[in-house]
């Protein structure tokens, strides 16, 4: 008899205690669910964590202070993750800003070489000095320097300014695609603006 009322006490004792615990989530899951929803953008992860999120509040706020306290506690740890993922999620998208400048650079850099070559006289003697560009949208507002040899085989410096739209396609072409492409449509805007031809 003595044995069956150690038994239920200890069943009783477990059972209230139980009910003085709110519904936890694994450090595992935590991370699981705060990086799908912030790095892959899961809509499903998201409501589920926004789900959560406003159970714990709602917890944090009961009369009980063993309640208020794990749900606090909880409420810090998922707090801690998210803002983990949100810094990890800015770092990589300047990691792509900046990669996506030196692809841009590098394309312009190629482009003002070929835009110039058949004004050359040596285009194998062509040294880049500097370019400086500034865009509006599609517009791109270009300084190019640059040094090559000259007819009598000395090095001449030079520079050329111009503007040039490059579009979002343009980048994914060949710079000397590009550039022989712009030149053209230059050439014979000119040469209508001269002749008043279309």
């Amino acid at each position: 008899m003595k044995l069956n009322k150690i038994i239920c006490m200890l069943l009783l004792v477990c059972l209230f205690g139980c009910m003085d615990n709110i519904n936890k989530t694994s450090p595992q899951e935590k991370d699981r669910l705060t990086k799908s929803w912030i790095l892959n953008n899961s809509e499903d992860s998201k409501t589920k964590v926004k789900n959560i999120m406003n159970y714990l509040k709602e917890q944090s706020n009961k009369e009980d202070a063993k309640i208020r306290e794990q749900a606090n506690n909880e409420l810090k740890e998922w707090k801690i993750y998210i803002d983990i993922y949100e810094t990890k999620k800015e770092l990589i998208e300047i990691e792509k800003e900046e990669a996506k400048k030196q692809k841009e650079k590098k394309f312009i850099e190629e482009f003002c070489y070929y835009f110039i070559e058949d004004d050359l006289k040596d285009p194998d003697s062509y040294k880049l000095d500097y370019v400086i560009y500034k865009n509006y949208g599609d517009l791109y507002k270009i300084t190019h320097s640059y040094r090559a040899k000259n007819s009598f085989g000395g090095y001449v410096k030079d520079s050329q300014s111009y503007e040039v739209v490059l579009e979002e396609e343009d980048f994914k072409r060949e710079p000397r695609f590009v550039a022989s492409n712009k030149k053209y449509k230059m050439l014979m805007d000119e040469w209508k603006r001269i002749t008043g031809k279309n």
